[in-house]
């Protein structure tokens, strides 16, 4: 009975201690380590997660820790920024970068949202300007009788023949 309760709080104890020992070192000097985290923010995540480089939620993500490692090595090698960024879109294409450059058909890609906004905003206020036109003469018409009782005629044969029935109900 003690060798089951020992297995069971180990079970439920060693699995905690696992993000510890799983704990990524970075043997960088503390001036790139300003560069490494600018990098690592620079790139996405290609694991289908969304993320960048740095902030991928995944703890051992298959393409996250070896890039990181890449950009340790490089940046150990006194590889500059740009010369980084460089290898990395050659190696992973425009794909890899967590932010398209603002060049060449990428422009698109950032002016498109704006336009789309504009349009559809612009496309619902001409919508909404004309269905107001057109209700615009209905809604006076039933402002003038705003129920259905005084929009009845005096002389309407169903409003008499009603009024016949109620006087007899009430008798």
């Amino acid at each position: 009975m003690k060798k089951i309760i020992v297995i069971l709080f180990l079970s439920l104890i060693v699995p905690a201690w696992a993000p510890v020992w799983a704990v990524e070192t970075i043997p960088l000097s503390p001036e790139k380590m300003d560069t490494y985290n600018e990098l690592c923010g620079q790139f996405a995540c290609q694991c289908g997660c969304g993320a960048t480089i740095a902030a991928c939620p995944h703890e051992y993500c298959s393409f996250a820790i070896p890039f990181r490692k890449e950009i340790v090595r490089l940046l150990n090698e006194d590889k500059t920024t740009a010369e980084i960024t460089d290898y990395f879109v050659e190696e992973h294409g425009e794909i890899i970068r967590s932010q398209p450059t603002f060049k060449g058909f990428n422009i698109m890609v950032w002016i498109t949202p704006f336009v789309a906004i504009l349009v559809v905003g612009y496309i619902i206020v001409t919508l909404i300007g004309e269905w107001a036109k057109r209700a615009g003469p209905a809604m006076a018409e039933s402002k003038e009788g705003a129920t259905p009782a005084n929009r009845l005629k005096e002389d309407d044969p169903d409003l008499k023949r009603m009024r016949d029935e109620l006087t007899k109900f009430d008798d």
